[in-house]
């Protein structure tokens, strides 16, 4: 579980580099409402982890139409490598984007359902902090994810 908690906070900071991420991104407006896209290429270029007690390595970031699969080998300090796997799916639910893991695999050993929602329960209130800091007046209508990319849309 330790570790599955550290895939988490891995996972929300790159949820973070999801929102914040300057290369390769495309905005446009129809006058009512702004859309943001960043490519696949653009997250696994931009994305990094600086962490004292873990070391992330071999990251990439796999689009897939409706989710985002995350998979990276954990290193903590004290010793071994562990393969990690996380599935997670955006929602739009007042205004902000609720990410939800779907599954969680570290070293072979998935998540269970109570470890999934403790997860999701974290990950969550990670996310609402970082949004509540970060959005401002600005709402998300929509998150679409297609093989390629990630497009937030926001009201104005």
């Amino acid at each position: 579980m330790k570790h599955l908690s550290q895939l988490v906070v891995l996972f929300a900071v790159l949820l973070v580099t999801l929102t914040a991420c300057n290369r390769e991104i495309s905005v446009s407006t129809d006058g009512t409402s702004l859309s943001i896209t960043v490519s696949e290429s653009a997250i696994n270029s931009a994305w990094r982890v600086t962490a004292t007690r873990l070391r992330l390595d071999n990251s990439a970031v796999d689009l897939q139409p409706g989710q985002a699969v995350i998979t990276a080998t954990l290193t903590p300090v004290r010793g071994g490598s562990y393969p990690a796997r996380v599935v997670a799916s955006p929602t739009v639910s007042n205004g902000i984007v609720i990410w939800s893991l779907s599954s969680a695999t570290v070293n072979g050993v998935a998540a269970n359902a109570d470890q999934l929602a403790d997860l999701n329960e974290t990950l969550l209130n990670s996310w609402n902090n970082y949004a509540s800091a970060h959005y401002g007046a600005r709402r998300v209508t929509a998150v679409t994810i297609t093989d390629t990319d990630i497009t937030y849309t926001l009201s104005r």
